[in-house]
């Protein structure tokens, strides 16, 4: 049952957007708090009851401050146990594909992924769990809470997206159970 939801948005105008539709659905019977702000930084939890997070992102979730910002949300215990973490990102590599070679090499390396096309599919399929996993030991949770990535499905908007979705449970993160475990499907549009 869905208790409270909130919606954040920093930029005025999609502000706006999310208010008048928080409005349409209010009529409907569901009602959402939309606050101006970004979740990954001015979220505070109010409850211990399980969290639904949904972060649609404007970007790529691989590069500027999301390992720092989702860390911070592991070890304040905003993100913990029993919460679902949904998370949209563009596919592309909009930093240019060595940049993302070389940033995630290890990972590439740790998965397999030896040829260029590899790396491509791999990131392209991964990139979100790397960020995630990367998360985790930045505040040394990787052997406390266990991330799994329980589906991702990439989509055409304006350009090529993912949606992935995990749980948080109590336990470790190996990175390469954590990577592989990641059913993945493309979206096909008639």
């Amino acid at each position: 049952m869905l208790v409270e939801a909130l919606s954040f948005e920093g930029d005025a105008a999609r502000f706006a957007l999310a208010t008048q539709t928080a409005v349409a659905l209010g009529q409907g019977g569901l009602q959402i708090e939309v606050r101006q702000g970004n979740i990954l930084t001015t979220y505070e939890r109010q409850s211990d009851t399980p969290h639904i997070f949904f972060i649609d992102l404007l970007g790529i979730c691989a590069f500027g401050e999301y390992v720092e910002r989702f860390g911070d949300m592991f070890q304040a215990l905003t993100i913990r146990e029993g919460d679902c973490v949904i998370i949209t990102s563009y596919l592309a590599a909009r930093v240019g594909w060595p940049r993302v070679y070389e940033t995630f090499d290890g990972e590439f390396l740790l998965l397999g992924a030896a040829t260029d096309a590899e790396k491509k599919a791999c990131y392209r399929r991964h990139h979100p769990s790397f960020t995630l996993y990367r998360a985790l030991r930045r505040v040394d949770l990787e052997d406390t809470l266990a991330l799994r990535c329980f589906g991702g499905i990439s989509y055409r908007s304006r350009s090529s997206m993912g949606v992935f979705g995990y749980t948080v449970e109590a336990g470790a993160t190996q990175f390469g159970d954590f990577a592989h475990n990641n059913p993945w499907h493309t979206a096909v549009y008639g």
